[in-house]
């Protein structure tokens, strides 16, 4: 059943990745504008995880900019009201403290997923000051888990990962909420609906049974340009400007 939902999400995903290729026009009869937006994160997980005896692990926020990618296509129905939808690649999880497993204490562990997703936003705002909100959701599918176990007594960091992994869940579905300001950055809150880990999971990545819930919620920064308006990121003023130092 998991491989059948697997190969439908990955389906749904190709048919999205087809919408933007096709939409990327600037201006359309109506007035309409719609447009591409190529986005990075820095991103910050907050977790909130208890064990079965009710017991609150101690939580880290864990922080990483590596592979949080999104490709989006913007449709403004007018300067106030528009939509977006598109493809992300993400690395999200959660990071305890002084976790004990199989009997030994480590200071540190780090469990983390690559997801790539799916997601939907309604923005409302000033398009053409770049100042809006929006509200949307998600639908992200785990396909690479990894976890990092510190142990200071020992001095040594156990790595353990698995392509398509059981250890959490398959399917992470979830709402968003975020501002964009004039200033072009961009603040954006994600709270997941189901738990991070799957608690049923007893296997070679640790025994998960034992956490009651691995709640996850996250923070993403990133700088966004007003691609409304025509504005050119970096690399595209490179790309345009490449001709002229051509030998």
């Amino acid at each position: 059943m998991r491989n059948i939902s697997t190969i439908a999400f990955v389906i749904v995903v190709f048919s999205i990745c087809n919408l933007t290729v096709k939409g990327q026009t600037p201006e359309n009869k109506s007035g309409k504008k719609v447009y591409t937006q190529s986005v990075s994160d820095l991103l910050f997980g907050f977790s909130d995880c208890v064990d079965t005896a009710n017991h609150a692990l101690k939580n880290g926020v864990r922080t990483t900019y590596v592979f949080n990618y999104g490709q989006f296509l913007h449709i403004d129905v007018s300067n106030a009201l528009g939509i977006v939808t598109g493809l992300s690649v993400r690395n999200v999880g959660i990071k305890t403290f002084d976790e004990t497993i199989q009997n030994f204490e480590y200071d540190k562990v780090k469990r983390r997923v690559f997801a790539l997703g799916g997601s939907f936003a309604v923005k409302a705002g000033s398009f053409s000051n770049h100042s809006f909100v929006y509200a949307g959701g998600e639908y992200e599918m785990a396909f690479h888990y990894r976890q990092k176990l510190y142990a200071k007594s020992s001095n040594k960091v156990e790595k353990q990962g698995e392509w398509l992994s059981s250890a959490t869940q398959r399917f992470l579905p979830s709402v968003f909420v975020g501002y964009q300001l004039p200033s072009n950055f961009n603040f954006q809150v994600k709270y997941y609906f189901d738990d991070f880990l799957n608690h049923s999971y007893k296997g070679d990545l640790g025994d998960f049974t034992v956490f009651k819930k691995s709640q996850l919620i996250c923070l993403a920064i990133s700088y966004q340009i007003n691609k409304s308006k025509g504005e050119s990121s970096i690399l595209e003023k490179l790309e345009e400007k490449k001709g002229t130092f051509d030998l």
